[in-house]
């Protein structure tokens, strides 16, 4: 089967577990996957297989899953996704597709809730995130640490703060290059009957602390950066190791047992070593990695690399062990009591610890937050945890 505009058709029965079927009808501006060569379209779970060929390998469904399908046809139907691709940010959250109604907070169908194990701290405001996956794709898991998600994917995720719903974002994907994601961030109105695009950002939004950031800033943190930053996945939260876990919402099982992923994976993957070192990794991977990491978008200088990887089964294997352990610093070297990215048994010493306690940037005061934006709070629980890590490891040799 040969597929225009995408790299896979497929249309599986059994991603009803996630979101609605897909269909011959879908609402007006669905975007469409066109097929060649004829074949039957498939139906729902049981019932059908991939649109123009009567299922898998001309049976019928995927095995286990769609059921056993009918035969191959004359004359096959599209399978069509229910969001359709935008180039522009819509000037309302009501017109992104998240909800069906947006004055009652009635979700659309076609989106699903998801938690990563390892949150972005944010001034302590509450998070919802939800992504839309288009039903004529999976998504490409052959690098389980950088997953390539197919064209027309959005991912949403609303911040509250004292009780208040305060900006929700949006990143979609809308074509196959490294750049062509649409990042877009709304503010809702005080009423809360609508959020709207805030390009340039907002400060102080509706009488809290909380900034809406810029544009400029989205691609700071999911890149791609000039100067370096973000992952080529974009989808920071949603990634194998992020929803490896047993919550609500969307996992690596429930992903793998839908057929959503073209490499499944339902055991996961977990980030190696004692309860005191998964919360210190596992924090400087969300919190740190998306800038300091080794893919093709990742801080060249001062190179660290703190994303855990799948396959890192050792503490000692992973990059955050390996480049700022007991590493010297070479880029923040303003205070002479901060000598080390790391440094094994004294927090004085590790400018990682030192840095994450800071907010504000002034080299006349030897002040230089990290993470460098998005923070006006230190995370006293995170510097805690990554502090119980340093305090446990050797010193320098």
């Amino acid at each position: 089967m040969e597929v225009s505009g995408a790299r896979h058709s497929w249309c599986l029965g059994a991603l009803l577990a996630l979101f609605p079927a897909c269909s011959d009808d879908g609402p007006s501006g669905s975007s469409v996957v066109t097929t060649s060569g004829g074949g039957a379209t498939s139906a729902a779970a049981g019932q059908g297989g991939v649109a123009g060929q009567g299922g898998v390998a001309g049976q019928g469904g995927v095995a286990g899953q769609g059921g056993a399908g009918g035969a191959g046809g004359a004359g096959g139907a599209p399978c069509r996704n229910s969001l359709a691709v935008s180039v522009t940010a819509p000037g309302t959250l009501s017109q992104t597709g998240l909800y069906s109604d947006i004055a009652n907070k009635t979700l659309a169908p076609v989106v699903a809730m998801f938690s990563p194990t390892y949150p972005l701290w944010s001034d302590a405001a509450d998070k919802t995130r939800w992504i839309y996956l288009p039903e004529c794709e999976p998504i490409d898991s052959s690098d389980m640490d950088l997953l390539d998600f197919p064209v027309g994917t959005r991912a949403f995720k609303e911040f509250r703060l004292d009780g208040k719903r305060l900006e929700t974002r949006m990143i979609h994907r809308f074509g196959e290059g490294a750049a062509d994601y649409l990042f877009a961030a709304y503010q809702w109105r005080d009423d809360e009957s609508e959020a709207d695009h805030v390009p340039n950002g907002v400060e102080d939004v509706r009488g809290t602390e909380h900034d809406i950031p810029d544009v400029d800033a989205c691609h700071r943190c999911h890149g791609p950066y000039p100067s370096g930053g973000g992952l080529p996945s974009r989808y920071l939260g949603f990634s194998a190791l992020q929803l490896s876990h047993a919550g609500p919402g969307l996992t690596m099982a429930s992903l793998s047992a839908s057929g959503a992923l073209t490499q499944p994976a339902p055991a996961g993957f977990q980030i190696p070593g004692n309860s005191v070192e998964k919360a210190a990794l596992g924090y400087l991977h969300a919190n740190c990695g998306n800038c300091h990491n080794d893919s093709a978008n990742g801080l060249l200088f001062p190179f660290m690399n703190t994303f855990v990887k799948t396959t890192d089964t050792l503490v000692t294997q992973t990059g955050t062990y390996t480049t700022v352990v007991n590493q010297a610093t070479e880029f923040f070297v303003k205070n002479p009591e901060c000598l080390w990215r790391v440094n094994g048994g004294d927090l004085q010493q590790s400018c990682v610890h030192h840095r994450m306690g800071e907010r504000g940037s002034d080299e006349m005061k030897n002040v230089d937050q990290m993470p460098p934006i998005g923070s006006d709070v230190v995370d006293a629980v995170g510097m805690a945890a990554v502090g119980a890590w340093i305090q446990s490891l050797p010193p320098p040799p």
